[in-house]
């Protein structure tokens, strides 16, 4: 069987996290690049709760007044 120390686990995990982290980072990012670009067309942007950006107009053109 093999055998790892505690630093060899400790550095893995570390590893590990570091590399979640950068995802949650970069999956933010490229949200706020796609809502940024709304917002540079002149719209406002919404996020659903699955990560898809639409503008707010677009909404209310396709549904009607949500107020």
């Amino acid at each position: 069987m093999v055998s790892m120390s505690y630093t060899t686990v400790a550095i893995i995990l570390t590893l590990v996290a570091v590399l979640f982290y950068g995802a949650f980072v970069l999956y933010g990012t490229w949200i706020d690049g796609r809502r940024q670009a709304l917002r540079n067309k002149g719209l406002h942007p919404e996020t659903d709760d699955f990560g898809q950006v639409h503008a707010r107009e677009e909404e209310e053109e396709n549904h009607g007044n949500r107020s």
